[in-house]
């Protein structure tokens, strides 16, 4: 059976959908089979991330309300194991908690693991979406206003009884500047045990931009050191 991993933020604006992108692909060329389910309905990206932007037929919604198979809406993503199942374009879709918890079941039944990117807060879809999963990356910058608003998403989650909570601290420059002075500040301001480290970087932005992978480098290294922890892999947690 496989795993379904949530990531969410406290707000938006941490990159939340370009990490999701690259963990993707990071846990693909491991071996594990990987979809991608976006979930901030209404606005779509990581058909761009991902440099699938013309292929998708169907979406998240049609899937939930049973138009098409997961099979026929999931657009493969290259040679590597990596799907995209699109958000729906409609904002105000919502599906009903059984309904969710239902299709969640049936990605862990199809797929290795299943990424579900949501939307920056603290609404229905991300209480909804962390609860029902194995895991809950909580995506956050290095900034005071991000790690105070990480820290409300991972209260709200413990009250809902989301105790499966790891954190990637993204965007991450070489030297700390301003109100942070060290990504020890961020791990005791949200109260979350670290999953990893993503470098601020030229390459990472170009990178998304193009919907395409990384090339070899330390930020490739961050992200499949995030996936191979996520696998059951020790890898080392370096804060540079």
């Amino acid at each position: 059976m496989g795993k379904v991993v949530a990531i969410a933020s406290g707000k938006g604006g941490t990159g939340k959908s370009t990490v999701t992108a690259f963990l993707a692909r990071a846990l693909s060329e491991q071996g594990r089979s990987t979809l991608v389910v976006e979930a901030d309905f209404g606005l779509r990206s990581l058909d761009l991330l991902l440099g699938v932007t013309q292929h998708s037929l169907y979406d998240c919604a049609d899937v939930l309300e049973q138009r098409c198979r997961i099979s026929e809406a999931a657009v493969p993503v290259g040679k590597m194991g990596l799907w995209l199942l699109s958000g729906s374009n409609d904002p105000d879709f919502v599906p009903d908690a059984r309904q969710w918890n239902s299709f969640l079941q049936l990605c862990r039944r199809c797929y290795d693991y299943t990424l579900v990117d949501l939307p920056g807060g603290l609404g229905t879809m991300v209480r909804q979406s962390c609860a029902a999963a194995d895991l809950t990356l909580a995506v956050v910058t290095p900034d005071p206003v991000s790690v105070r608003d990480c820290a409300q998403l991972s209260r709200v989650l413990l009250q809902n009884g989301v105790e499966s909570q790891k954190l990637i601290i993204n965007q991450v420059p070489k030297k700390l500047k301003g109100a942070i002075g060290d990504l020890d500040e961020v791990l005791d301001g949200t109260g979350i045990m670290l999953q990893g480290v993503v470098p601020f970087s030229e390459e990472l932005q170009a990178a998304a931009l193009a919907g395409r992978p990384l090339l070899p480098g330390k930020e490739q290294t961050a992200f499949s050191n995030i996936a191979a922890r996520l696998c059951g892999q020790t890898r080392p947690l370096a804060f540079r």
